[in-house]
């Protein structure tokens, strides 16, 4: 038994000037991996109070195949009611890219490492992205087992 024969697929190429299709002869099997990792992949929005502290929890999600990239955002000032109270703070945004299969142990790795008593931790799907990026993200996050 031999491989199984490529399928073709259809591609848009977002470089092209006009708007003609480029038929290219892709392996089922890598297609509906981009679609998987396509519809698995999270942006993951966390502030933290420093620079510093952004930066530990950043390397940390990377080190440990948690994170594929966390992108650091700095100049964020957060407005927000805690105990009563309306605050300000300035803040670092960290935008992290993960697969939904390792957003419970992020989770629980943000929980244990952050500073604040209750960290913001919200995941958002991402449903659409370069099919090749995304894919980076999940091959990037594979649990070591």
């Amino acid at each position: 038994m031999g491989e199984h024969p490529a399928r073709t697929v259809q591609l848009d190429n977002p470089n092209s000037i006009s708007s003609d299709l480029r038929f290219v002869r892709v392996p089922i099997a890598t297609t509906i991996r981009y679609l998987c990792a396509m519809q698995n992949s999270l942006l993951v929005h966390c502030t933290c109070p420093d620079a510093k502290t952004a930066l530990e929890l950043a390397e940390g999600l990377v080190r440990d195949r948690l994170a594929a990239c966390v992108s650091m955002i700095s100049g964020v000032t957060s407005v927000y009611e805690w105990q009563g109270k309306v605050h300000s703070d300035p803040e670092q945004l960290l935008l992290i890219k993960t697969s939904g299969a390792r957003y419970p142990a992020l989770q629980a790795a943000i929980q244990q490492r952050h500073p604040y008593e209750l960290p913001e931790i919200i995941a958002v799907p991402i449903d659409q992205g370069l099919p090749a990026y995304l894919k980076w993200v999940e091959e990037c996050t594979l649990a070591d087992d």
